[in-house]
């Protein structure tokens, strides 16, 4: 189950507690006193360390510091009298993962052991998750051979070593959301949260408070007493992170103006409040149409064009990327191969030469859907042209 070192004086209490946790099913080393405790910790690894507080010097306290510096993922546990809450309340500041008081109860340490190793799990997988993605969101899972397209890898990976605002333009389904994560796992924000809004499918009557937040009140039965309901918006939660906006010409007048002064002073408040709160966001907005001519025909703010076109990015479609279908077409039936649990290694030249004469509409997202509806239905080793379900548009060109 877990290693756990249990810290403490006194030598039947930890004798206790340790046979306790062994009969548990985890491995439990016992410490005799602070000093032995922090000899330990600089020796091995333990994923949860119950210490008692009021210890001899060095206390309980120098045991979390050590414990937080030698073990940054282990939970610190620790073990009281009621009136040393202050100190426990400084330790949780410190780092402590929690307390319990003495006597001690078996069953709540082994509730709160229990608790812990949950956390850690959550924490684990979140860890695992980040690196995933960090390693799919990287510019050198780009395909990119045209001109055009290594233009625009260069530009984002310009906009990757900045903080400054980005605009993404390209018809749908060239790759603006997948290049946005891009710019923003390999920037200085990749710890910080990525928070993702698609105002084209976005009711216009909510769009504000959805993005700035809101403070909503309700009467309660007194008349003098009244309760405010606050939820923060998409931007507050990209705090220090990245907030991207899929669409923006689909932003009304009165959102456009208040994303205006986000970039000028870094603050919103929430519909229904005064209160100007500072936000560190970084804003990413994309496109679908050109973003010049939305300005002409009054979709787009002019000064905020202006703000959004200092990094400016644009994805080709991919019938201006031809030589880049077949690097495309590998890498899908690699992925796609791989989930599936297929043994496709390769397609067939013909096929090669039919995705390419295809002026692919859908671009590469509908690329890729073609490719994976291939490998479903492939049963030989290469994909062949006339031999799968394709697209019916796409039959039409081997008619």
């Amino acid at each position: 189950m877990a290693r756990i070192l249990v810290v403490d004086g006194d030598k039947a209490i930890r004798s206790v507690i340790a046979k306790y946790l062994e009969k548990a099913g985890h491995e439990a080393i016992e410490a005799v006193s602070c000093d032995h405790a922090i000899e330990l910790m600089e020796a091995g690894r333990y994923d949860i360390v119950v210490a008692g507080l009021e210890m001899p010097q060095p206390d309980g306290m120098n045991v979390l510091e050590v414990a937080r510096n030698k073990l940054p993922d282990a939970a610190i546990i620790m073990m009281l009298h009621q009136n040393y809450m202050e100190m426990a309340l400084q330790a949780m500041k410190l780092g402590a993962w929690g307390y319990i008081l003495r006597p001690i109860s078996l069953q709540q340490l082994s509730l709160t052991i229990h608790r812990a190793l949950e956390r850690q799990q959550l924490a684990a997988s979140a860890r695992y998750l980040r690196k995933q993605l960090m390693a799919k969101y990287t510019f050198d899972n780009l395909v990119a051979g045209s001109e055009k397209m290594l233009h625009a890898v260069e530009l984002a990976k310009r906009a990757s070593a900045a903080n400054d605002p980005v605009l993404i333009t390209g018809e749908d389904g060239t790759g603006k959301q997948l290049l946005a994560n891009i710019i923003h796992t390999t920037s200085s924000r990749r710890q910080e949260p990525f928070i993702s809004a698609d105002l084209s499918v976005m009711d216009q009557g909510i769009m504000e408070p959805m993005l700035f937040g809101s403070i909503s009140g309700a009467t309660a039965l007194h008349k003098s007493t009244r309760m405010t309901r606050s939820v923060r918006g998409a931007i507050e939660r990209a705090d220090r992170g990245t907030i991207l906006l899929n669409g923006i010409e689909a932003a009304p007048p009165r959102v456009q103006e208040r994303l205006f002064e986000l970039l000028e002073y870094n603050i919103v408040s929430r519909v229904g409040s005064e209160e100007a709160v500072y936000v560190d966001a970084r804003l990413i907005v994309t496109s679908s149409n050109d973003a010049a001519e939305s300005v002409r025909d009054g979709r787009l703010r002019t000064d905020l064009f202006h703000q959004l076109n200092q990094n400016s990015i644009h994805l080709p479609p991919l019938k201006e990327r031809r030589g880049d279908i077949p690097l495309l077409a590998e890498r899908f039936v690699g992925e796609y191969s791989e989930r599936l649990g297929k043994q496709i290694h390769s397609v067939s030249p013909e096929f090669l030469s039919f995705l390419a004469a295809y002026d692919w509409p859908g671009n590469v997202r509908e690329l890729r859907n073609e490719i994976e509806h291939a490998v479903a239905f492939a049963s030989e080793a290469m994909i062949f042209p006339l031999s799968l379900p394709l697209d019916a548009t796409l039959r039409r060109l081997t008619g």
